[in-house]
């Protein structure tokens, strides 16, 4: 069982400091008008020095913006939006485009596609976590959002929920039986429990290990590209600041390993 620890702690934050690149608005915004949310965020993008030839297909009428969360307790007055176009008309080749940002009332951009980090920095100390299932929104959208993109990616609450097939390979197998017999018992829902840190829960995630074209710079790799079992405990602060311990409790489950949008 292999450990890694994601702790983002608000006094390192501020340690580090954080970077944002502002669009210049500090009047009262509507985080609920998707058209006027879709301009602060490509004007956003432009000012950070977004990738310009990404920022094209973002601005093609097909493009899609989601709201995520917005004005929610836990990133008050800030906007959580997923861009995404699945057919960028005149790109080569035809691959979707996508970014996921945090935007505040000032237009402070935050991206956190890919990057759990930027989500921690984002969050922290700008909420107010008053229930569980506020603290269960944060960190659903940390865990989906932030994931890596071109690798598959669930988050589960039951064994049964992993998208699992039948697999020749002795590791793969072994792992499934694994998983099974182990853990029926133990992936479940979040169960929240509130004391004097803020709010504390399990969530779980199944994550490939790698992409099955990446050429690999150390040893060749012993088994088949898989994916990997990874338990959360999570900490969220009444303050919105979130801690992930994770886990990685299962590899080499016989999994997709390419995250299709």
């Amino acid at each position: 069982m292999r450990r890694v620890r994601l702790s983002w702690i608000t006094a390192v934050l501020v340690a580090l400091g954080v970077v944002f690149a502002t669009a210049g608005c500090n009047s009262p915004v509507d985080n609920t008008d998707i058209a006027g949310v879709r301009q602060r965020v490509l004007a956003a993008l432009k000012k950070a020095g977004y990738d310009s030839y990404d920022l094209r297909w973002l601005r093609q009428r097909d493009a899609e913006f989601t709201i995520l969360a917005g004005d929610s307790d836990w990133l008050q007055g800030w906007v959580i939006v997923d861009a995404l176009n699945k057919y960028p008309v005149g790109r080569t080749p035809m691959e979707p485009v996508r970014v996921t940002v945090g935007l505040s009332p000032k237009n402070e951009l935050a991206i956190i596609s890919n990057d759990p980090g930027a989500f921690c920095r984002m969050v922290a100390g700008n909420g107010e976590v008053t229930t569980a299932e506020s603290a269960i929104a944060e960190a659903e959208i940390y865990l989906d959002y932030t994931a890596n993109g071109m690798l598959w990616y669930q988050r589960v609450e039951s064994v049964d929920d992993i998208k699992m097939h039948d697999s020749g390979d002795e590791q793969q197998i072994a792992a499934k039986e694994r998983v099974i017999a182990e853990y029926s018992s133990e992936i479940s829902p979040p169960h929240v429990v509130k004391d004097d840190f803020g709010w504390s829960f399990t969530m779980w995630t199944v994550r490939g290990d790698r992409h099955p074209y990446a050429t690999p710079t150390g040893p060749p790799p012993t088994a088949l590209p898989g994916g990997n079992l990874v338990r959360h405990e999570f900490t969220i602060a009444p303050d919105g600041t979130l801690q992930d311990e994770q886990t990685i409790e299962v590899e080499h489950l016989p999994t997709p390993v390419v995250l299709g949008i």
